[in-house]
């Protein structure tokens, strides 16, 4: 197993253990076959791409706007490319 597959696995287990999804397919691309990809086109290089889905408590939003400033937070992903 290379690198980068011991590290998708280690962090699919990781979101497991956290309770966030991984690659949740309405989140992710998909390639002319039907199939979920996790590359994509970035400074015309191919690179592999993961998406973490994390579901905030919002108490853990209103932590996170205390700490880092309401306009730093966005929750929101309609502007992701696919």
């Amino acid at each position: 197993m290379n690198n980068a597959n011991k590290f998708r696995k280690s962090l699919k287990s990781w979101c497991g253990l956290k309770g966030h999804k991984l690659n949740p397919i309405d989140k992710t691309p998909v390639n002319s076959e039907g199939k979920q990809c996790e590359n994509m086109t970035i400074d015309n290089k191919t690179q592999k791409v993961f998406y973490i889905e994390v579901d905030f408590t919002e108490e853990q939003i209103k932590a996170c706007e205390e700490h880092f400033g309401k306009d730093h937070i966005n929750t929101n992903s309609d502007d992701l490319p696919f």
